[in-house]
């Protein structure tokens, strides 16, 4: 006997789809989205100073601070430790960073910015103010306020416990 074409498949959804409102479920995608776009704005500054958005998130990072070890930077910049080993190499060769081995424990590694990083993010950061002056005039400051208390909350609503202060 020859079995119609058809399988018979698990359902499409769990049980409790249709408890979790439309909204919630494009939470993740619009904000992807909007980060995908805001990143378009951002890649043409970079690629002007030959630097990728992690390499200037990890610069801005320790511009704020006098050292740091790889755990908390890999923390503070969401980058995987692989990753993050990379581009700290590759801005040590650009002598944008130093590293420093621990006297305590010669495993934990510090690194600083240098006098030509600090120069670099001089240089750069105000080449961001045009694509910032953009946003506001499409979107308006005070939406954009509302919009950080909001994602603010947002995070703080949703954030892990061992994820504070990351």
């Amino acid at each position: 006997m020859r079995r119609s074409g058809k399988r018979k498949t698990a359902k499409q959804h769990p049980a409790d789809y249709d408890q979790v409102s439309t909204a919630s479920r494009q939470l993740p995608v619009l904000l992807h989205r909007t980060r995908e776009a805001l990143a378009v704005r951002f890649r043409k500054v970079f690629l002007q100073h030959d630097l990728t958005d992690p390499q200037w998130r990890v610069l801005r990072i320790l511009s704020q601070v006098d050292e740091l070890d790889v755990s908390r930077l890999a923390q503070r910049s969401y980058l995987m430790r692989e990753s993050l080993s990379r581009i700290l190499r590759d801005l040590a060769a650009r002598g944008l960073i130093v590293r420093r081995v621990s006297n305590a424990d010669a495993r934990r590694i510090f690194h600083t910015l240098t006098a030509k990083g600090r120069q670099l993010l001089e240089e750069v950061a105000p080449a961001f103010n045009p694509v910032y002056k953009e946003i506001e005039a499409r979107f308006g400051i005070e939406r954009i306020e509302e919009l950080n208390v909001r994602l603010s909350e947002l995070l703080d609503a949703i954030q892990l416990p061992d994820e504070e202060g990351v």
